[in-house]
């Protein structure tokens, strides 16, 4: 399914079709839950260097969109790439943390041998993200 959804990308890109924020979105996803990291922050990265530009005219990445790179980075145990995106990488885009985030960040952390950071993440996501 994930290879697809690569194959649906390039396809597009070929034809000069811009992809959506869902298209982006669940490609990212579809890579992230395959274990296929690497392609969803691939994806990701696209779209936070490139959107807005003219030519490319990709969509900015949106909390479906950080939730799906945090997860990634849950998959491949990238815990502190996961905090980074779960705070300080929303702010330029202005997509807030949601339980989602939250969830995939803690589970990055505790897959990544940091127990006490995912403990952390605890308290803040009770008060609400």
């Amino acid at each position: 399914e994930w290879q697809r959804a690569l194959i649906l990308l390039d396809l597009m890109q070929s034809r000069a079709v811009t992809a959506n924020a869902i298209t982006l979105n669940s490609s990212m996803s579809a890579c992230s839950k395959a274990r296929a990291w690497e392609s969803s922050l691939v994806i990701f990265h696209s779209m936070r260097v490139q959107s807005g530009d003219s030519v490319s005219k990709l969509p900015r990445p949106d909390t479906v969109s950080f939730n799906c790179a945090v997860s990634a980075c849950e998959h491949a145990s990238l815990w502190e790439h996961a905090l980074w995106l779960l705070f300080d990488g929303r702010e330029q885009f202005g997509a807030r943390p949601d339980v989602v985030g939250y969830g995939a960040a803690i589970s990055a952390s505790a897959a990544g041998g940091r127990s006490d950071v995912a403990l952390n993440l605890f308290p803040q996501l009770k008060d609400g993200p």
